[in-house]
């Protein structure tokens, strides 16, 4: 079993942080995707409350901000609350939302979420985090010039009886690591999957 890297300098986490896609986040602090449930109960519409929430995460000086759920299909919430991002959505809400992550022009990704009911066993069936995802011309980066962040979450309920396994984990993150596959972030789910055993080295 590998042994656990060394935690990075505290200086280092303040450093500048340039992605694959060209662009650069001003330090290596990143607030992770996570699930609020503060739309409104009825309509899935940014409310204050998630507003001035985002508002003190966009003063925090994070170099990344990853939102909680943005389904993109009314039918299949994560939780009741959810916001939703469709043709009857709030337009005015969702732009106040944005700007309060953006309160010290920080960069800011929206996590589109979808839960089929049907694709419970890969890796991006149960909670999937595809954010910003824009097609990206082959070759440097730089010589076209920034593309759209992609971002994928990991979620640990992929990690079910009959799902994925250690080294089955282990292969996904590296496939995704690859060059060919253009992620510039790859998070992984806060929760322990069960059967994984202690945290290891991928």
């Amino acid at each position: 079993m590998d042994s656990p890297e060394a935690p990075p300098a505290p200086a280092a986490l303040g450093a500048p942080l340039e992605l694959r896609c060209g662009l650069t986040l001003r330090n290596r602090l990143c607030k992770a995707a996570t699930s609020e449930h503060l739309g409104t109960p009825r309509t899935n519409d940014a409310t204050p409350r998630l507003v001035r929430l985002y508002e003190r995460w966009g003063n925090g000086g994070f170099g990344l901000i990853i939102t909680g759920n943005v389904m993109v299909c009314r039918c299949a919430l994560e939780a009741p609350r959810n916001v939703v991002v469709d043709a009857a959505t709030d337009g005015a809400a969702v732009a106040a939302w944005a700007a309060a992550r953006r309160a010290r022009r920080g960069r800011d990704r929206a996590q589109l979420s979808h839960r089929p009911p049907v694709a419970r066993r890969g890796v991006l069936g149960a909670a999937p985090g595809a954010v910003g995802r824009a097609p990206a011309p082959r070759g440097p980066a730089r010589r076209h010039g920034p593309r759209k962040l992609l971002a994928v979450k990991v979620n640990a309920s992929d990690f079910e009886a009959g799902g994925f396994d250690r080294d089955g984990a282990a292969a996904v993150v590296r496939a995704l690591a690859a060059d060919e596959a253009r992620v510039d972030v790859i998070e992984l789910c806060g929760n322990q999957p069960p059967g994984l055993g202690r945290p290891t080295k991928l």
